[in-house]
This record gives C-alpha cells, structure tokens and sequence, in this order.
C-alpha cells in the first residue's frame, strides 16, 4: 500500500530507482491500497500533503487560505477578494465593503 505497482513490477521495493518507472509512491492528492495499478483521489475538499498515503484516512481537509476543487490535484491558494476557510472546495466571496487580499 502506498505505491503504484504496475503488472511490471519484479520487486516488493517499489522505491528501487531501476523500478521508478513501473512502481513509485502514491502522488500528492491520491492514496493508493495495496495493490494498487492506479492512485485513488482524495475524497472531496481534502488532499494528501505527502507522498506514498495507504488509504482514504490520511487524506487531510483543505488548509485554510487555499481550496481543493474536485477537478484539481492540487490546493490552489484562495484568490483575492475571496476567503477560503478549512475544507474549501471553492472560494467564498467576501461581503460587500471587505476585502481580503491575497497573501503570498
């Protein structure tokens, strides 16, 4: 669990550098069970922050200044003039009179 193992695969070390390209860990994102010949993507407005996650628990709740919309693989930072709470899946406008900027 953790990798993608593709029928290719010779090797239980899927981490082996001559394997890269038929084994390799779960991408940014995904989470991969065992056995795995593709990534699983995270459920809705969550992501994994690391490589090589084994099941849907490590996947994490969007971090608060970015959203996770479901046709991404990655968290985009919230846009200007928008508020992004934790679990976005979109950025919320904010109310009329206010502003936040974005903060790189």
């Amino acid at each position: 669990p953790g990798y993608i193992c593709n029928e290719m695969a010779d090797s239980h070390l899927p981490n082996n550098v001559l394997l890269a390209s038929v084994a390799y860990p779960c991408p940014y994102g995904f989470f991969c069970l065992e056995g795995a010949i593709s990534p699983d993507k995270c459920p809705f407005a969550t992501f994994t922050y690391s490589l090589g996650a084994k099941q849907p628990e490590e996947c994490s709740e969007c971090k608060v200044g970015y959203y996770c919309p479901e046709e991404e693989n990655v968290p985009i930072i919230c846009p200007p003039g928008h508020y992004c709470p934790v679990a976005s899946y979109k950025p919320t406008p904010c109310p009329i009179g206010s502003y936040q900027p974005n903060e790189e």
